[in-house]
């Protein structure tokens, strides 16, 4: 008797494969992020993003403090517009989980900012992408006590959803 690449196949549900995990051989800066609080790495997120978008569009930018409900307003040629940064790890699981996005309040739609980035941190560098906040809304589960929050699942980071678009592509 012998035991055939057919019998394993037919006996064996392979477990789903782990995912690629941070470490410092792989991405130095990836993994000194997984070394600091979720605030320590949102502050650090929200700088780059004010620069960058800065440095690409020309646009003033100016990070905002703790206490205002967005972290960054941007002065475009016709009018002031606010931003939410959001940065998300991937996960043991596979996922990337943006949290504590403020959409509704009393169970009504509230408007806090304009534009969301996103900041997908992963193990081998980041990717970012912006969209409209009526563009995320109906993708956020909301929750009356800590915000909304979404997830993407796996590293098949060009497979996302067609409203987030490029940094390069802001504001329109």
């Amino acid at each position: 008797m012998q035991i055939t690449m057919d019998d394993i196949a037919q006996y064996h549900t392979p477990k789903a494969e782990k995912p690629i995990q941070f470490n410092p051989e792989l991405n130095r800066a990836m993994w000194e992020l997984t070394q600091l609080s979720s605030e320590e790495r949102g502050d650090i997120c929200e700088r780059v993003i004010a620069r960058e978008v800065e440095h690409q569009t020309g646009y003033k930018t100016t990070v905002t403090s703790k206490k205002c409900e967005y972290d960054i307003a941007v002065a475009l040629e016709d009018r002031a517009v606010k931003v939410e940064v959001k940065s998300a790890l991937f996960n043991s699981q596979g996922t990337f989980n943006f949290q504590g996005l403020t959409l509704e309040r009393e169970g009504r739609s509230y408007k806090a900012f304009d534009f969301l980035f996103c900041v997908f941190l992963h193990p081998t560098g980041t990717t970012v992408k912006w969209c409209t906040r009526d563009d995320v809304y109906d993708w956020v589960k909301h929750t009356k006590s800590s915000g909304g929050k979404f997830s993407f699942q796996g590293l098949r980071l060009h497979k996302l959803p067609d409203f987030l678009r490029d940094l390069e592509d802001f504001p329109y």
